[in-house]
């Protein structure tokens, strides 16, 4: 008799029950050339990918105001981005 094949790990099905939910308008790329929100929240992960580089290195061992400043920069970015979708790019979605 064979093996039974298990069943798929949860994040798996997940995924799928979120691919399947999940689709790109038809305007995705106008949206992505358009939208300062996309613009913004990447800034937003450059800086709090770079602040834990950074800091991984020890190049902030004495200087907390760098990271300090880089993790409240990446803050500005995501809520300016936020708030960009939220209030100027309400003509930008599809529905």
């Amino acid at each position: 008799m064979p093996n039974p094949i298990p069943p798929p790990p949860w994040w798996r099905r997940l995924l799928d029950k979120a691919r399947c939910a999940v689709r790109l308008g038809p305007r995705w790329r106008k949206v992505l050339r358009r939208a300062w929100s996309v613009r913004l929240f990447a800034a937003s992960v450059a800086c709090q990918v770079l602040d834990v580089l950074l800091s991984t290195a020890g190049a902030f061992s004495g200087q907390y105001r760098a990271s300090l400043a880089l993790q409240l920069a990446g803050v500005a970015f995501a809520a300016l981005g936020l708030w960009a979708r939220l209030v100027y790019q309400q003509g930008l979605s599809d529905g």
